[in-house]
């Protein structure tokens, strides 16, 4: 008996570290489509790290977002000029 109550306990507390890792290891591998959802009301150490790795891919995507807006306007400039010397 012990040892189920163990086990369920231990799967308890794995699960959400298994599905923290399965989300950062597809963000790395470059697929933001495996957003974390909005991390719960855990308050322990598990809900802490997810609700950081939350903040951490949002400020990643935002800041992609921005960067390939400005990678665009640059290359639009660089067209236009290149343009404007024909």
């Amino acid at each position: 008996v012990a040892a189920g109550i163990v086990a369920l306990y231990a799967r308890r507390l794995t699960r959400p570290l298994r599905e923290l890792a399965h989300t950062v290891d597809a963000f790395a591998a470059g697929t933001p489509a495996e957003r974390l959802p909005a991390p719960g009301p855990r308050g322990d150490e598990i809900g802490r790290l997810a609700a950081a790795v939350h903040r951490m891919m949002g400020q990643v995507e935002e800041r992609t977002g921005r960067l390939r807006a400005e990678v665009r306007e640059r290359q639009e400039a660089e067209r236009r000029e290149r343009e404007g010397r024909r």
